[in-house]
């Protein structure tokens, strides 16, 4: 399970479109993706400069790169969405959560129903915070951060108390809670020494308010990227949560 969502590449496709080998298509593939790692984790940096925050700054440095398959960069997932996200808040991105609730049966899991909450950059108290809106066609006509998740219900389960207990967290703390509990690296054998309060605050915040793979009761996330937000707003009216008077 992964918080990016992932594309498989097929290289021999390109065999319709030339006379080229398949070893060709292979080294250029590999070439390709150890291009778009190292883009990703220069453009994660060039943020965290941007946003002036020396913390960040260092916990996106040469000193926290791992590479993948010894050739793919990469940045401990925590620290890096923090910095996408307080990004986000700064050039006013929104984001859409789309939650399914999964229902257990016997040993497995269905799909019950899901809801899409929207959020928006705004000024509360003199801090710019995500907060519960209704979009209108300028929110929806841009990119959002899409976050897409599960969260486990059970008999007692109700959709208006979810929505309550998911309100009463910053949308921005229950991302970088399931982010803190993910692993930080796609390798899992590769191990990141964090020594940060917040960090730690983060991974308790997920095991005991359920956004934890291991109590995912509110909200886990299973992949998190960039589209319009109008793509994910086409649920049934009754399913639809677009505001918080709704």
């Amino acid at each position: 399970m992964s918080l990016f969502t992932e594309y498989r590449s097929v290289p021999r496709n390109l065999l319709n479109f030339g006379d080229v080998s398949v070893r060709f298509i292979r080294l250029l593939e590999k070439k390709i993706r150890r291009d778009i790692a190292t883009s990703s984790v220069d453009f994660v940096r060039e943020l965290a400069w941007e946003l002036e925050d020396e913390s960040l700054v260092d916990m996106v440095s040469d000193k926290y790169v791992q590479y993948h398959n010894n050739a793919l960069a990469c940045l401990p997932v925590f620290w890096g969405f923090k910095v996408l996200l307080k990004a986000g808040l700064d050039k006013g991105i929104p984001i859409v959560l789309r939650t399914k609730f999964l229902k257990k049966e016997g040993d497995n899991y269905s799909m019950d129903s899901e809801k899409v909450l929207f959020f928006k950059p705004k000024i509360n108290e003199n801090h710019l915070i995500y907060v519960l809106a209704e979009p209108d066609e300028a929110d929806l006509a841009i990119s959002s951060i899409i976050v897409e998740g599960v969260a486990c219900i059970d008999s007692s389960f109700c959709k208006l108390k979810w929505q309550d207990q998911v309100s009463n967290h910053l949308i921005s703390d229950i991302i970088l809670a399931c982010a803190a509990e993910h692993k930080q690296y796609v390798d899992p054998t590769l191990q990141v020494e964090i020594d940060s309060p917040e960090y730690n605050y983060y991974i308790e915040l997920a095991k005991k308010k359920g956004f934890s793979i291991h109590n995912p009761s509110l909200f886990f996330a299973n992949h998190i990227y960039s589209a319009q937000g109008s793509k994910f707003l086409q649920l049934p009216e009754t399913e639809k949560v677009l505001s918080a008077n709704n």
